[in-house]
């Protein structure tokens, strides 16, 4: 108590209060320990959520799933699945007094368009992160994560032992962010899970008259179990897979960046020697090819996230916010949640343009470099190809077969899904 009162002392507060408001929000010093602990804590949670089945960071896709995973695993599709079905027999089935019973239906038939709308927009979210989360398993177990590996021995070996062979600077600030990153998606996760019992609990609470006697409240409790399960399984997916990505983009973008630096450091020595421009060729050709594979690897699982998991976005916004279907409380945690949504999405987009906006600078550097070779050499020659790389506009983090991540996508992105709820809500309207 009285370090307490020392510490909100006028001299000393604002002494404590950087490194606390650091602590908050998650960025850490210079020393990696922190990133290593936060990133072996997130793949822990990978794994708890099943988000892997493949051993995490490790990517064991040559190895058969434990009996333990498949189990758990199954129970988390049955659940999902379980839940869609029962969600789908409240619509084609109202006013079943028996469905009502054992299925522990939780909105009455007196608020018949709410329902409805209730329903078809749950299904349709459900089988849209059902989706994803089954395409994340099939790809894991095709090989295709494997650039995940990274992280495993960056949490093992430390920082120094990322790819690209990152400097100083670009390895601390990587480090730095990448524990920003990590941390506060553990936070989020804790945030989905008390949000999921919550929200199921709320809306218990808001109909509670359909639960008149015993039965029905053992059967009320033991839905809630099944569909905090399935709700678990589907966002923990969507909010470790976009972590991950994140993670990937910032690690190409220190990549590139450490590129820029070596390149920086030779313009100002004298005449750049043929060794010297090799080495950088060799730099930025490995950090080009790694993303190359990158696109082979992950382009539509870009492509699903920033496709479908959108369409689910614009859903929650139109049926709450646009139509305005459902009560206050519950409108407001529909419209927040397809809100945030939309702002992970648009600043993900952001964040993975940077790597484009990078590379694009490096041909300017690079004809500084050729001009400041004196020799005519083979080194020389490839670093004329890696500009006309540049220039074919071919380096850069693909989605899908449709192009590149740019900062003009990001902007277009958040456009055309505003474009899209106002045409769902003309059309809607003309129907009606």
């Amino acid at each position: 108590m009285i370090e307490m009162i020392e510490k909100l002392k006028p001299s000393n507060f604002r002494r404590y209060l950087k490194p606390f408001l650091y602590k908050l929000i998650g960025w850490t010093g210079e020393s990696d320990t922190e990133t290593r602990k936060a990133l072996a804590r997130f793949d822990y949670l990978n794994q708890l959520f099943l988000v892997s089945l493949c051993g995490g960071l490790k990517q064991e896709y040559d190895k058969p799933i434990t009996r333990k995973v498949w189990i758990a695993n199954w129970i988390a599709r049955i659940s999902v699945i379980y839940t869609v079905i029962r969600m789908s027999l409240f619509l084609y089935y109202p006013g079943n007094d028996e469905i009502d019973l054992y299925l522990a239906n939780l909105i009455p038939e007196d608020v018949q368009p709410m329902k409805s709308a209730f329903l078809i927009l749950t299904n349709i979210i459900f089988a849209i992160l059902f989706a994803l989360r089954e395409y994340i398993h099939y790809i894991e177990r095709a090989g295709y994560l494997t650039a995940f590996r990274a992280f495993l021995n960056i949490r093992i070996h430390g920082v120094s032992h990322a790819p690209f062979m990152l400097t100083k600077r670009c390895s601390q600030l990587f480090s730095k962010v990448c524990h920003l990153l990590m941390i506060n998606a553990i936070r989020i996760l804790i945030f989905v899970c008390t949000y999921t019992l919550s929200y199921t609990l709320i809306l218990r609470l808001y109909f509670s008259a359909t639960y008149s006697t015993k039965l029905h409240v053992f059967f009320m409790i033991l839905h809630i179990i099944i569909e905090t399960v399935a709700l678990l399984a589907l966002f923990s997916a969507l909010a470790n897979i976009g972590t991950y990505c994140w993670t990937l983009a910032l690690l190409i973008t220190s990549g590139i960046d450490s590129v820029i630096d070596q390149i920086k450091y030779c313009l100002n020595k004298p005449p750049l020697s043929q060794v010297e421009l090799k080495q950088i060729n060799e730099r930025v050709i490995l950090v080009f090819n790694y993303v190359d594979q990158l696109n082979r690897q992950i382009n539509y699982l870009l492509l699903f996230l920033d496709g479908l998991i959108a369409v689910a976005g614009d859903l929650l916004l139109l049926f709450s916010l646009i139509f305005n279907l459902f009560p206050d409380f519950i409108s407001k945690i529909i419209t927040f949640g397809g809100i945030l949504i939309h702002f992970f999405l648009v600043i993900g987009n952001y964040w993975a343009s940077r790597y484009y906006v990078k590379v694009l600078s490096v041909h300017g550097y690079y004809t500084k470099l050729v001009l400041n070779t004196q020799t005519i050499c083979s080194a020389r020659f490839k670093a004329l190809e890696i500009q006309e790389r540049i220039n074919g506009n071919k380096t850069g983090i693909a989605i899908g077969d449709f192009g590149l991540i740019t900062p003009e996508f990001a902007l277009i992105f958040i456009l055309e899904n505003i474009n899209f709820i106002m045409l769902l809500t003309c059309n809607i309207n003309s129907l009606l």
